[in-house]
C-alpha cells in the first residue's frame, strides 16, 4: 500500500494515479472546501436585508464592510482549492485527467466572487471555460462568469456570455442550470 501511494504521480496518466488523486481530492481537500463555502454562503444569506417597499434585487450584494466577517471562511475555501490544485491536478499537455478539478476551480471562483474580488473570479471562470470545455460544470462557470461581468459593469460581455449559455443549455433538461441562467439573465 505504501508503494502505491508513493508511486502516485500527477505527471503519469494511468488508472491508479487518476483514481488516487481523484479520490483523495474529493474526500479530503475538496470536501472541506465545499463545507467552508456552504458556511460562507449561509453567513452571506443571513446578512440579506430586504426592503419590501422597493423592487427586490435578484441577488443581494452587501457592502464590503458588512462581508468582512466571511473573509476568513472564503480564504479557507481558496486555500483548500489551491492545495487541491497543487497536489492533485493532473494537467498533462494541456488536458486535465483529474475529473474533480473543474469543481475545485468553480469553488475557488465562487469564493473570490463572494469576497467581491471580481477580477480574480473572472480570471478563474475564464480559465475554466477554456480548459474544461465539455466538462459538467462548464455552463455553471459561464453563468458565474456572466454574473461577475455584471458586477464589473461589463454589460456587453455579460450579454455575450448569457447568449452562449442559452445556446448551450437550451436542449438540456437540467433544472438547476435553467434556474441559474434565468436568475442571471434577470439580473
Amino acid at each position: 500500500m505504501l508503494m502505491t501511494i508513493l508511486s502516485c504521480s500527477t505527471r503519469k496518466n494511468n488508472f491508479s494515479n487518476r483514481a488516487y488523486h481523484t479520490t483523495t481530492a474529493t474526500y479530503n481537500v475538496n470536501f472541506n472546501g465545499k463545507e467552508a463555502l456552504k458556511q460562507g454562503e449561509l453567513d452571506l444569506e443571513k446578512k440579506t436585508v430586504n426592503n419590501y417597499t422597493a423592487i427586490l434585487p435578484v441577488y443581494y450584494y452587501p457592502p464590503k464592510e458588512e462581508i468582512s466577517a466571511i473573509f476568513p471562511v472564503m480564504d479557507r475555501v481558496i486555500e483548500k482549492s489551491e492545495k487541491s490544485i497543487s497536489k492533485h491536478s493532473m494537467l498533462i499537455r494541456g488536458k486535465e485527467y483529474n475529473k474533480t478539478m473543474d469543481d475545485v476551480y468553480l469553488m475557488m471562483g465562487k469564493a473570490y466572487f463572494h469576497k467581491q474580488s471580481y477580477t480574480q473570479a473572472q480570471t478563474i471562470f475564464n480559465y475554466m471555460s477554456h480548459v474544461y470545455k465539455g466538462w459538467s460544470l462548464q455552463e455553471e462557470s459561464m453563468i458565474w462568469n456572466a454574473r461577475t461581468a455584471l458586477r464589473l459593469k461589463h454589460y456587453a460581455r455579460a450579454e455575450e456570455l448569457l447568449n452562449e449559455i442559452d445556446a448551450a443549455i437550451y436542449k438540456k433538461k437540467i433544472k438547476k442550470l435553467h434556474l441559474m441562467y434565468n436568475a442571471a439573465a434577470a439580473e
